[in-house]
């Protein structure tokens, strides 16, 4: 019955300790390794044991996750994230286990980190110098998925294979108490959210790489750069995973959660966006340093940063903290270790950094004003400063008095209230870095290579406005008209001259970065650019689609709650509910149990017409689960390129005699912009790690039109 108990807390055990001499061995070893092709015994014993405790780490996970599929019931753990979930995909939500909880997600963390460490232990080196800066960035990242392992082993509360005690089973073997309530939440059964975790923490490992590289190349000498060509491909598929886990997150949240949006501005949702901010700040500047070698102490730091920021949203989830509906139980050892890992490494490095800050020479200059350089200088001050107010505001509620804003917790609008103007601001400097050379930019240059994208840009920007006045700002007067709370959120907002003010500036500058994005794709497949050099306007012109996806879908949504009379015995219900040009009629309700017996689904169909044509039928349902008794919302969504209609069914309530159905209906308009905008930026990343891969390849094509007003390769 504890066999998998035992067995799993053996591997545990014997994979620290490979973990621990692997650490030990990594950076000894590289400094004695001379050369490429040399196989000492040492360098084989060194990476054996790295890749060893990745397959003992690999062992346990793959051990808990047979526990969660079979149903195994001898480690708590496992009876504490079972699904019971009948669907299809049952198998992938039982699964899911192995990261929906504390304990799973961080040895799959340590997992992750031990792969990166052993990876680069085993990539191929040319110099002395590199194979010291290998194996010190290798002995951190073993040093970090050490700690990570040794918290599942040995901290009580958060030992993965802890047997489960026998007070929870009953005499025949089955669970007893309050052992029968546990399990995974169902809100977490959705593809999107299965997803999710993994690909955030994959993220979260590959932005700690960079770190790990810079420190090592303060620790071992490396002024000349070459760390940054270790870690620029890292760097870029960590940000292309965490927009993927963030993506997958919006998603869930719009589709599963019945509340139409997809991003609330929760404390872990804004501490999963700081390491993604710290992202775009190095990424772009690892170009920057590739092509003009630009920013070389700045770029360390940025790095150091944005692995401080993992262990910041780490510390937001797992400390207890901060309260969230997205946190996990709190837990003070998790608060010890990543708030120190948050501080004491970021501190470290950044006194190493300015120690040795001599050692790196003269940088050459950032530009003039209209350059390319001074726009990724102020672009990475707005971000950077964003982050670190965003991460103040976070941790405010925590805080103690004499600080600002101690003990105040902010709301979604007072962070929007920041966060558009400054996204505004990013982005329309965005939109003019194509348009500049990295040193300075002639005047009639500029001139020529202005005038087109402008045109483009007017003419997108008008249609735009049409769409405004048409589809967007009767709603906002319509909302107002109405009166009640919605009516009182939007004052809250500002003024309509404001608030419509930093809607029609952010689809200006949407219409800019997408017309400056477009011809810096054509000008770049018609100078022969691999399929890789497309990914950065390809990027640009995926945040301008976000970007008119976000003024729609948050700022110009119209809502209302409709109750129908209903009659159960004929299961019928009069009246319509009709919203903008849309009308849903009731046809009926069904009531399903489960294959598990614990599981209720009630099921409204509604016909949808539209303009007065029909549409076709959407059915949003309520799941009762009888186990927890808890309440989920399955909403029904129909998409048009315009706008979503947007449904959720709350079930039938009793007022008296009479019985009522309630459903709360929207319009999202512009949400397609936003789904679009997200998967392209996903390729734009994944193309521009292509172009990561040849960081040796020469400088010097395409940098002569630079100067005077070149795109070039000119940021992602």
């Amino acid at each position: 019955m504890l066999m998998a108990a035992t067995m799993g807390t053996v591997l545990l055990a014997i994979g620290l300790g490979t973990l621990i001499a692997a650490a030990v061995l990594a950076a000894p070893y590289s400094a004695a390794e001379s050369g490429a092709g040399v196989r000492s015994r040492r360098a084989r014993a060194v990476r054996g044991c790295a890749w060893g405790a990745c397959v003992l780490l690999a062992a346990c996970l793959a051990l808990m996750a047979w526990c969660l599929l079979s149903g195994d019931l001898s480690v708590r753990y496992a009876v504490y994230y079972r699904s019971d979930s009948t669907s299809e995909l049952a198998w992938l939500y039982k699964l899911s286990g192995l990261w929906g909880g504390r304990e799973g997600s961080l040895l799959l963390w340590s997992w992750l980190e031990a792969l990166a460490g052993a990876a680069l232990l085993t990539r191929p080196v040319r110099t002395k110098e590199d194979a010291r800066l290998n194996g010190t960035a290798a002995a951190l990242l073993l040093v970090l998925a050490a700690l990570f392992t040794a918290v599942v082993l040995l901290v009580p509360g958060n030992q993965l294979f802890a047997p489960l005690p026998s007070e929870y089973l009953d005499g025949q073997g089955g669970l007893a108490g309050q052992a029968r309530l546990w399990g995974l939440s169902s809100l977490l059964e959705h593809w999107a959210m299965v997803v999710h975790p993994p690909l955030l923490f994959v993220g979260y490992a590959g932005m700690t790489v960079p770190a790990a590289c810079g420190t090592a190349a303060l620790l071992v000498g490396d002024f000349q750069g070459r760390w940054m060509g270790l870690c620029r491909r890292w760097a870029l598929v960590g940000w292309l995973f965490l927009s993927a886990g963030i993506g997958m997150g919006a998603v869930w949240a719009y589709t599963v959660l019945g509340w139409g949006g997809f991003w609330g501005w929760d404390p872990v949702e804004n501490a999963s966006l700081l390491p993604w901010l710290a992202g775009v700040v190095l990424v772009h500047n690892l170009v920057a340093y590739r092509r003009r070698r630009l920013f070389p102490r700045w770029i360390l730091a940025s790095a150091l940063i944005a692995a401080s920021f993992v262990m910041f949203a780490a510390f937001v989830t797992r400390s207890g903290i901060i309260g969230s509906v997205h946190a996990f139980d709190g837990d003070a050892a998790s608060a010890w270790l990543f708030g120190l890992l948050a501080v004491v490494p970021l501190g470290f490095g950044l006194v190493l950094l300015w120690r040795r800050r001599n050692c790196f020479g003269e940088a050459p200059s950032i530009g003039d004003l209209a350059s390319k350089g001074m726009l990724l200088y102020l672009n990475d001050l707005v971000v950077l400063g964003f982050a670190i107010l965003l991460a103040y505001l976070v941790l405010c509620p925590a805080l103690p008095a004499p600080l600002p804003f101690a003990g105040r917790t902010f709301s979604a609008d007072a962070y929007a209230a920041i966060a558009g103007p400054l996204g505004v601001v990013y982005l329309a400097l965005a939109a003019l870095s194509p348009l500049m050379g990295w040193g300075r930019t002639d005047r009639a240059v500029l001139r020529a290579r202005v005038f087109r994208p402008l045109v483009m840009a007017i003419v997108i920007f008008s249609l735009r406005m049409v769409n405004f006045f048409v589809n967007l700002l009767p709603v906002y007067e319509e909302t107002l008209a109405a009166g009640g709370a919605a009516a009182e959120a939007l004052l809250s907002r500002g003024p309509a001259w404001y608030y419509h003010g930093v809607a029609v500036g952010a689809l200006a500058v949407a219409s800019l970065l997408f017309a400056t994005a477009a011809f810096s794709l054509v000008r770049r497949l018609r100078k022969g650019h691999r399929l890789a050099a497309l990914g950065a306007p390809l990027a640009h012109g995926a945040l301008a689609l976000i970007l008119v996806g976000l003024v729609g879908s948050t700022m110009y949504v119209s809502s209302v709650s409709a109750q129908l009379p209903y009659d159960e015995e004929a299961n019928t219900a009069s009246g319509t509910v009709e919203i903008g040009d849309w009308e849903l009629a009731f046809e009926d309700v069904r009531t399903v149990i489960e294959e598990n017996r614990t599981d209720l689904f009630s099921t409204a169909s509604f016909a949808v017409w539209r303009d007065g044509r029909p549409w076709g039928t959407i059915a949003p349902a309520v799941q009762l689960i009888a186990t927890t008794q808890q309440h989920q919302l399955h909403a029904a969504v129909v998409s048009t390129p315009l706008e979503d209609l947007f449904v959720t069914y709350q079930g039938v309530e009793k007022a008296g005699d009479e019985a009522v159905l309630v459903l709360d209906v929207s319009v999202h308009p512009l949400v397609a912009f936003l789904w679009a905008g997200f998967g392209l930026l996903l390729l734009g990343i994944a193309l521009s790690c292509g172009s990561a891969a040849r960081g040796g390849r020469s400088r010097a094509a395409g940098e002569s039109s630079d100067e005077n007003g070149g795109g070039g390769n000119g940021g992602a």
